[in-house]
């Protein structure tokens, strides 16, 4: 029997919760999922095996698991999910930003390595690039004006390393903003759909000028979905995770404002916060790969509002 075991690092988090969802029901393939803690309720699937620690204290609690199984022909596809990716928390504790997005990187390399894993995903960020009206590509010069954007690019080196070192095929995921019927907190998203609301008068936008790109959670599975099936290996490397277009926060927030029939004496811009923070990431890479598919970004918010 040929079958696929995912190693899921940061299970309990937002990206991680979905891909344990969206997967629930699969009888096929065995998921080991890895938690810092006990707060999450169990899928009803013998399918899901439940871990809960520092990485490598488990290490070999995981690998004992791994031989019990006594199945050839297995595939271990391991889904590095753990960050910190609430920017504002990485400047002010600069401390923990490093152990969540350097320090565990290097401790889950060194379990990838004793696991002897197929394939790394590694999902990373659009801002380890500096900002700018230019189009990005992946071979654009990554210089991060953020902490968080710093400690991304050091986990991405360190992935890149290791996996080219240990003939790993590997992806590292550099994703725009992620977007969904129930954003993140903390995000453009968030902060929008909490502000707009009937009750307020006055709605106040800061950096109205600035433009993002934009991807579903869902899209950003089905990428997911479709490398972890491609049979050409030798694709290894990182990619943009992007729409192709960007729009600005103050696109975003009127055609949210419409969709919602939302009426507002006056719309506050503030420009004096507005900083060159601008992104505009180009997607032809992973599209070559054959993913027939492309992201709209208004057309999704048209979908979910």
């Amino acid at each position: 029997m040929s079958y696929k075991l995912f190693i899921v690092i940061g299970a309990g988090g937002y990206l991680g919760r979905y891909f344990i969802e969206t997967n629930k029901k699969d009888k096929k393939n065995l998921y080991f999922l890895i938690f810092k803690n006990k707060n999450f309720q169990k899928i009803n699937n013998k399918n899901f095996i439940y871990f809960y620690g520092n990485i490598l204290n488990i290490q070999n609690q995981i690998k004992d698991k791994i031989r019990s199984l006594k199945i050839k022909n297995k595939e271990i596809v391991l889904l590095h999910l753990a960050s910190l990716t609430d920017i504002e928390k990485c400047e002010k504790n600069k401390r923990l930003a490093r152990q969540t997005n350097i320090n565990l990187t290097k401790n889950i390399l060194k379990f990838s390595k004793k696991i002897k894993i197929d394939k790394y995903f590694y999902f990373s960020t659009v801002q380890i690039y500096k900002p700018t009206k230019k189009i990005i590509t992946e071979s654009s010069e990554a210089l991060p004006n953020s902490y968080y954007g710093k400690t991304k690019l050091i986990s991405e080196n360190l992935v890149k390393k290791f996996c080219s070192e240990n003939k790993i095929y590997f992806y590292i995921l550099r994703l725009s903003n992620i977007i969904s019927k129930y954003p993140k907190e903390n995000t453009l998203l968030f902060s929008i759909f909490r502000n707009l609301k009937p009750s307020k008068k006055i709605f106040n936008i800061e950096n109205p000028e600035a433009k993002r790109d934009f991807i579903s959670i869902e899209y950003l599975f089905y990428i997911v979905n479709f490398l972890i099936k491609l049979k050409k290996k030798n694709k290894s490397g990182i990619f943009n995770i992007s729409s192709g277009k960007n729009y600005s926060v103050a696109q975003i927030v009127e055609y949210i404002r419409k969709k919602r029939k939302l009426n507002y004496k006056k719309i506050m811009y503030n420009y004096k916060s507005i900083k060159n923070v601008s992104f505009n990431i180009s997607n032809k890479k992973i599209l070559k790969l054959g993913i027939k598919k492309q992201f709209d970004t208004l057309n999704y918010l048209n979908k979910i509002l």
